[in-house]
């Protein structure tokens, strides 16, 4: 009797053990998904997207014609676009307003869609056919992503967009708002046929720097992050 109780009793020991095990594995692949679905890349933040975060760059372009103008980068909340839930990240200035509608999770910062009142937005909205990578997680020197889609606006053009992002290198800046430690991102994207060489430096906790396009070019001035 004792050893049939003793057996019994190693084998209730032992499916209560695995019974364990199993509640564990459960519980990590539910903070697993919970980390997922708050938005909470691997790394340093190098693309912030609070609500109440503001920058101010200063603008210009890269041939030096013209004068320069101030642009204001703000996170004003969040906004739903066919029932689905966004981050709005809005850059207002003498062009007029844009908005973009982001997608943030441990993978990277993605743009679906495109609204406002700049003149460069083609009646006032804009989407790409598949969410398109500005960063992809984790960010390190040497990390690259490719993207191939179409930008749909409405009534009047579809765009084919193709892009190939690689961060090349860590470099020290300097920018009016001071000297920040960065990533740099080459962009090389095809739209259509035109081909454009851009450029992003990004500092962990602030976010973009300095940008250099095909046309214009920025720098941070100063910027706020609530916390």
């Amino acid at each position: 009797m004792e050893a049939n109780s003793l057996t019994k009793n190693k084998n209730i020991m032992k499916k209560l053990k695995i019974f364990i095990l199993l509640l564990i594995y459960f519980l990590a692949l539910i903070l697993l998904g919970l980390a997922h679905s708050e938005g909470k890349p691997s790394g340093p933040e190098y693309y912030p997207l609070k609500e109440g975060h503001r920058w101010t760059y200063i603008v210009s372009r890269v041939d030096g014609k013209g004068k320069k103008f101030t642009q204001e980068v703000t996170v004003p909340g969040k906004d739903k676009y066919k029932g689905k839930e966004y981050i709005i990240l809005q850059q207002k200035d003498k062009r007029g307003k844009v908005r973009s509608f982001c997608i943030k999770d441990n993978t990277g910062v993605y743009w679906k869609r495109l609204s406002g009142t700049s003149k460069f937005l083609v009646g006032g909205s804009s989407v790409f056919t598949k969410p398109i990578p500005i960063l992809q997680f984790p960010l390190t020197v040497g990390t690259k992503w490719d993207w191939e889609g179409t930008l749909k606006v409405p009534l009047f053009v579809d765009k084919k967009i193709k892009m190939r992002c690689r961060v090349v290198a860590e470099e020290e800046i300097k920018v009016p708002a001071g000297t920040f430690r960065c990533l740099k991102i080459h962009i090389h994207q095809l739209r259509n046929k035109e081909v454009s060489d851009e450029y992003g430096w990004y500092a962990p906790g602030i976010g973009q720097i300095k940008y250099i396009g095909k046309e214009l070019e920025k720098e941070l001035m100063s910027y706020s992050l609530v916390k």
